[in-house]
Formats: C-alpha cells, structure tokens, sequence
C-alpha cells in the first residue's frame, strides 16, 4: 500500500482549527501567483453593471414613492381621480421622478471612479447632481403643497416684496431655463418705481416660474418669450406671452385644472410635468388676493398668461 506523507500541524494552531483547503482552480495554491490585472473593457463592464443594478434599485423605491404619494393624492377628498386619470397619473410621477435619477447615478458613479483625479469631471458631476436634487424638491414641494390645496391647509408666508425686484429675478431664472431651446426672453418693465406688495416670495415666485416654463413649451425653438410688468389701477398685472398657445378660447379655463391632458405642446409632442403645476399657481394667485387667466390672440396661434395681484396699502 502506498504510504503518503502527512505534515505535522502547525505547533502554533490548535488541531481542531486545522482545515484543509480545497485546491485552487485557477492556478497552483491559495496565493493565485501571476493573477493578470483586470482590463480596461472589462472595468467598464464591470462600473456598468454596478450602475446598472444601482438605476434599477433606484427605480424601485421611485415607483414605490411615487403610489404612496399618488395614494395620499387620491384619497385627499379633494380632486376625484378617475380609474383612467389614476394610472395616467401614476405614470407621470413615476416618470417624473425617474427622469431627475439617471444623471444623479451617472454623476455619483464618475465620481466614484475617478474621484480627484479629474477636477473639471468632480465640477460637472456635482453640478449634475445638484441641479436633479434642486428639481426632486421642487416636485416634492408641489406635491406637498398640491395635497395642502386639497385639504385648505395651504398658506402662504407674506412679506413686503418690490415688484420690479422680483421680475427681474424671475427673469434670470426664465432664461436658464429658456436656454434650453435656444429661446429669448424678453422682459417689459416700465420707469424706474417701487411697487411694493405684501407676497410670498417662494411661491410667487414658483407662479411667474410656471407661466414662463409653460409658454417656452408653446414657443417655437429659437423663439422669443415676452415678459412683462405694469401698474392697473391698485394692483399690478405680469403678462407672459407665448408664440404658439394653440388653444380654443372655450379649453383655455381647462388649463388651470389637475391632470385635464389637453393639446401637446410643440416639443417633444408630448406633455411634461405632474399635470398639477397650472393648478397650484391660480391657487397662488388667489391666496394672494389676486387672479390668473389665459387669453389668446385675436390674430395668430399666439396667447398670454395675465397674473394681477393688488398693491399694499
């Protein structure tokens, strides 16, 4: 009978803590001597697996979000969702809030990856990222103050406010956004004038934010969106015109009603947004003590949102 030799144990390690490891099946013992470095392609196909997994989970949970929040929406006794108007809205939140995740995965994998090494990649990344977080809590914000409306728990926080003021900074945050499509804003103000009035800056400024993200979607690409501002009698009045409303005047009271589809816009041929935005601003402008309408133009596809509020005292 063949003998084979079996080593003493080690003096150092108990007899009952001795295993023994099954061979290696990629090279000639534990150590794995000569192991080739992973390649390039297959790093990449590695980071895009992991964020591919990471979109996925993500996805998830903002589905799952997305029928807590349309759930509280449904049952807030305000607006009565319909079977077919429930799963359409339904789908615009879980697209809405998918949109705003892929760029923060990408950004947060480069900087995974990279890291310092890439000061201009580290810059873009976290300016990515900041912009979709800015714009998740802009649509948790509607939400939130959607379901106030619903329930008449929505107020405002006022403070004196100059108007002019705060045209020209709704102005700077219109061509932002106008830039996009290549769009001109051009804004209207008469002379030099304090116009001062009791408002709540946020979300009157979230109402002159709607009109003008709501007329570059009825304004041709390179087109011009006009912005203007001037005294009527007590109060003052914001115009915002868009080129190409397309609408009947008889749909333009269905504008300010939640989740009513109405005409697709010119870009995209396809609606964006939660459907709530039009809404929330009337109801803005009402708490204000003012109002907010649409009127098209008597010659032309063109139309213009009119917001009138009244001075202070």
């Amino acid at each position: 009978m063949e003998k084979r030799y079996t080593p003493p144990p080690d003096p150092g390690v108990p007899a009952d803590r001795c295993v023994l490891l099954p061979p290696d099946p990629y090279g000639s013992g534990p150590a794995r001597q000569g192991k080739a470095a992973p390649t390039a392609s297959e790093e990449e196909c590695h980071v895009l697996r992991e964020r591919i997994r990471l979109s996925e989970q993500a996805r998830q949970r903002a589905e799952a979000e997305n029928r807590r929040l349309a759930g509280l929406l449904a049952g807030s006794g305000g607006v009565a969702l319909e079977a077919g108007h429930y799963a359409d809205f339904l789908s615009v939140l879980v697209h809405e809030f998918r949109n705003p995740l892929t760029p923060i995965l990408t950004s947060a994998q480069l900087l995974k990856r990279y890291g310092m090494a890439r000061p201009e990649l580290l810059e873009s990344a976290a300016g990515s990222i900041e912009r979709q977080v800015r714009q998740l809590s802009q649509m948790i914000a509607d939400l939130s103050d959607f379901s106030r409306m619903e329930q008449g728990r929505l107020e405002l926080n006022l403070e004196s406010l100059d108007a002019v003021a705060l045209t020209h900074h709704a102005a700077e945050t219109g061509r932002q956004l106008l830039a996009k499509r290549r769009q001109s804003l051009r804004v209207e103000l008469p002379p030099p004038e304090s116009w001062s009035l009791q408002a709540d800056p946020v979300r009157l400024g979230r109402v002159l934010e709607i009109l003008l993200a709501h007329a570059s979607r009825y304004t041709p690409a390179e087109g011009e969106v006009r912005l203007g501002l001037w005294r009527e009698g007590r109060g003052v009045s914001w115009t915002v015109r868009a080129e190409a409303m397309g609408l009947a005047p008889p749909r333009l009271e269905h504008l300010f009603e939640p989740f009513i589809p109405l005409d697709p816009p010119l870009h995209g041929g396809k609606h964006e947004g939660m459907g709530i935005a039009l809404a929330l601003a009337r109801c803005y402008a009402g708490l204000h003590g003012g109002s907010l309408g649409a009127e098209v133009a008597d010659t032309g596809p063109g139309g213009r949102f009119v917001l009138a509020l009244p001075l202070s005292p």
